[in-house]
């Protein structure tokens, strides 16, 4: 059964579940007066495997990456490392069962 929806982070975490697979469709990044980065790792921390990395606008500007219809798959869990400079991430995601 896969589950899913829209979760915001305004630090660095899990995304959905600690170790499920997350299917990535979206993502919006606020950021402060400095252009915020996060980076994107499949698994439960920085130990993971980097997938993607997010760079957001300055000002509080508001950057929206959108992806393949098919979504990203996280296989080993979402991570997300926010910077200091990003101040909430929303990730849309759906928690997908693999075989």
């Amino acid at each position: 059964m896969a589950r899913g929806g829209l979760i915001t982070l305004t630090a660095s975490g899990v995304v959905g579940d600690s170790a499920k697979a997350q299917r990535l469709y979206g993502a919006a990044i606020t950021s402060d007066s400095t252009a915020g980065v996060t980076i994107l790792y499949s698994g439960t921390g920085t130990g993971g495997t980097k997938v993607l990395e997010l760079d957001g606008t300055i000002s509080k500007s508001l950057l929206i990456a959108n992806f393949p219809a098919e979504g990203v798959l996280f296989p080993g869990g979402l991570y997300a490392s926010l910077d200091a400079h990003s101040t909430s991430v929303s990730f849309m995601v759906e928690q997908v069962t693999t075989t």
